[in-house]
């Protein structure tokens, strides 16, 4: 069947059953291909009045974490570990609806945000505006994609059960360009704030 009829076909299922399609959607175990794990799925809500509301929803990536939504008004690196965090099966969740509507919503947030964008607020930063934080997670970064060119493999080492925990533990806000420093300038950043640390 051609993409155009088959999406009139489902268009026209979905209207003639609205609660059963939404029932089996919701109780279906499912994974969106355009979903992607790892990344901020934020919207600016539509009386925002210039405050910058917004809602958020973020698929955990890495570790035990990985498959996990989080969702609140706003999520960034240091917001994970104190927002509201619905589990996979696996990882002994209890809502698994509250899951898929969540993974929907990030596709529709996605979905607006490409055809119909809205001006979010531009953050200005340096490297020296940077927590430590985003500091230690883009040194990590490095870390992990010098093993990648240098051909070695972590495989399920303790090695890499650790350097992912660390990694999850400090995701990368959407705003931030993980590519805009390069490792000498990460290096020196990290050096002038070691320098200029009390010693304890």
């Amino acid at each position: 069947m051609k993409p155009k009829k088959r999406a009139t076909t489902l268009a026209k299922v979905i209207h003639d059953h609205e609660d059963e399609v939404i029932g089996i959607l919701l109780n279906s175990l499912f994974w969106p291909k355009t979903l992607k794990a790892g990344k901020f799925y934020t919207r600016r809500s539509d009386d925002d009045d210039g405050l910058g509301n917004t809602i958020s929803v973020f698929v955990g990536d890495m570790g035990s974490r990985a498959g996990d939504v989080f969702f609140d008004s706003h999520l960034d690196e240091h917001s994970l570990s104190t927002t509201h965090c619905f589990r996979t099966g696996f990882g002994g969740g209890s809502s698994p609806r509250v899951r898929n509507a969540l993974m929907v919503l990030a596709i529709a947030i996605d979905l607006d945000n490409e055809t119909r964008p809205m001006r979010m607020p531009e953050r200005e930063y340096s490297l020296e505006s940077l927590s430590d934080a985003l500091l230690a997670r883009l040194l990590l970064r490095q870390l992990w994609q010098s093993h990648d060119l240098g051909g070695t493999s972590y495989g399920r080492s303790l090695d890499n059960r650790m350097l992912e925990a660390a990694i999850e533990l400090l995701p990368l806000p959407e705003w931030l360009d993980a590519d805009r420093f390069s490792l000498q300038e990460l290096l020196r950043e990290k050096e002038t704030r070691l320098a200029t640390k009390p010693s304890i």
